[in-house]
């Protein structure tokens, strides 16, 4: 028989009292692959909302070769800070959601176009036992 989980000040939970499962921002565990497509879309979205300081220090840096360390330091700044004040929780979860959403909706359309070719197997099925 399992022994109880004590709690770090060595007391037992109280059964009587009322436990609070609190709902997940991220409910479901993913693979390493698709843990993968998540931060990729996770960046993806962030240099979007930054596209505007990337671009401005991809400007500075064209042409230049060591001198865009020194040269590009403020547009450096801009971009980073950017990123990093952009590159939050709440941009993870989006992302994942939007993940999540591109995987069902990838799911409803093959069942739909599953759905369709079963229909017009069976009608083609139908076609033949009238012609005979």
């Amino acid at each position: 028989m399992p022994r109880p989980v004590q709690n770090p000040s060595g007391s037992l939970p109280d059964p009587e009292q009322p436990r609070y499962h609190l709902p997940s921002a991220n409910p479901l565990p993913l693979s390493s692959g698709q843990e993968t497509q998540v931060r990729e879309q996770y960046y993806a979205n962030v240099r979007a909302i930054c596209a505007e300081e990337i671009r401005r220090y991809a400007e500075c840096a064209r042409g230049r070769t060591f001198s865009m360390v020194w040269k590009c330091k403020e547009q450096q700044k801009i971009m980073n800070g950017c990123m990093v004040a952009n590159a939050t929780q709440a941009e993870q979860d989006r992302a994942r959601e939007e993940w999540f959403k591109k995987k069902i909706e990838k799911a409803e359309r093959i069942k739909r176009r599953k759905e369709r070719e079963e229909a017009a197997a069976a009608a083609g099925g139908q076609a033949e036992k009238g012609n005979a």
